[in-house]
């Protein structure tokens, strides 16, 4: 399924609040209807964002927290490692 797709799916879904999805090696946060869009970041290396050339980026390593609320809502935050430990 592309990304076209999977947003036209989850859009008709009236329950679906966000999706989550990693692998991509950046922290993403976004919107897209009423769908909170995040990525979570690699817990290895970044991959530098909005570039043309592949590059590796600084960022350390991450993670992404969530918390569903009973309203449906979701809390997040990225957390990373600390570069100089």
């Amino acid at each position: 399924m592309n990304g076209e797709d999977l947003l036209a799916t989850l859009s008709k879904r009236h329950t679906a609040r966000g999706y989550l999805s990693g692998h991509v090696h950046q922290a993403y946060d976004g919107q897209y209807e009423r769908m909170k869009l995040m990525t979570t970041p690699s817990t290895c290396w970044q991959f530098k964002a909005l570039t043309t050339q592949f590059a590796i980026d600084e960022l350390p390593p991450g993670w992404r927290w969530l918390a569903l609320q009973a309203d449906g809502s979701i809390e997040t935050k990225v957390s990373r490692l600390d570069a100089k430990a």
